[in-house]
């Protein structure tokens, strides 16, 4: 059989031997067409432009890149750690380790796509139950991460209160604005909440190694899963989880009540102690505890 290689559209291998099946990696499209698979590589990074700064992201912890829809200049990046949100490659030469044509080199900007290949399916994660501290910006743009600065300061009817970020809850975008800027409110692991205008004209956020600079107008909410806890307040609960297994009853019941009113602060500390004890009686009131919380 003699084909023309001048009229061919495709040549597809029907199958491989186990020997040649796919490796894991990324599958990568270049704008003009071409696929190539890349191994492995934890440490190739590739640079993005993002509206709260440029990030480095390494490879190995892309899940997928796409171009938007409606030819909208830009791309959509998902990351293996459940953060999406929209760039622009940057300059630069992205160096990889091909499976079939060794090293090549790419120009970020003529990259079409990128996409996990091979290897075991992750789970689609369910972003209204995540579990780690993240912040959802405004364009359905989600980050994981945390702010990285010691106090947030609100005014609230001309009063300045400061919160550290560890002790906030939820911090949400509230009704009308403030003094030119936005009304945030946030819901404290105290019980608290706080509600007012942000003095910051920036908030430094923490996604990995890098810090991004996020403006007050472009946050839609930020989620803290577990509480920040004082080293101070850490040993009160400790001792509070020592005196639950008391021989004296009266003891164990101050502790129970205490460890109630510390709430969230201390359901990490009371949660470990729940798997550690051995004391039934322990165990029956931090269950009780921690199923009054839900």
């Amino acid at each position: 059989l003699e084909l023309d290689p001048a009229k061919l559209d495709r040549l597809m291998l029907r199958a491989r031997v186990e020997s040649q099946q796919a490796k894991p990696g990324l599958l990568i499209e270049t704008l003009d067409g071409n696929r190539l698979l890349s191994l492995p590589d934890s440490k190739q990074t590739v640079g993005l432009a993002t509206p709260w700064g440029s990030v480095m992201v390494k490879l190995s912890d892309i899940r997928g890149i796409s171009p938007l829809e409606n030819d909208v200049p830009g791309l959509y990046v998902r990351l293996r750690d459940g953060s999406h949100f929209f760039a622009y490659p940057e300059s630069g030469v992205l160096e990889v380790e091909t499976a079939l044509f060794g090293k090549r080199q790419f120009q970020p900007s003529s990259i079409r796509s990128l996409a996990m290949a091979g290897g075991k399916p992750e789970e689609a994660q369910d972003e209204d139950e995540l579990n780690v501290p993240h912040a959802r910006l405004t364009g359905e743009n989600l980050l994981i991460g945390q702010f990285d600065l010691p106090v947030l300061h609100f005014q609230v009817q001309g009063q300045q209160i400061p919160v550290q970020p560890g002790q906030v809850r939820e911090l949400k975008v509230g009704d009308g604005n403030q003094d030119g800027g936005s009304i945030l409110s946030a819901e404290l692991w105290d019980g608290g909440m706080v509600s007012g205008s942000l003095q910051e004209k920036s908030l430094p956020f923490r996604m990995g190694e890098q810090v991004l600079n996020i403006l007050p107008q472009q946050l839609a909410s930020a989620r803290m899963p577990e509480p920040s806890v004082p080293e101070s307040l850490r040993d009160q609960i400790a001792e509070t989880l020592r005196d639950l297994g008391s021989d004296e009853w009266e003891t164990r019941e101050n502790a129970t009540r205490k460890l109630t009113e510390f709430g969230r602060l201390a359901s990490g500390q009371m949660q470990e102690a729940l798997k550690q004890s051995a004391d039934a009686e322990v165990k029956r009131r931090l269950k009780a505890i921690l199923d009054g919380m839900k």
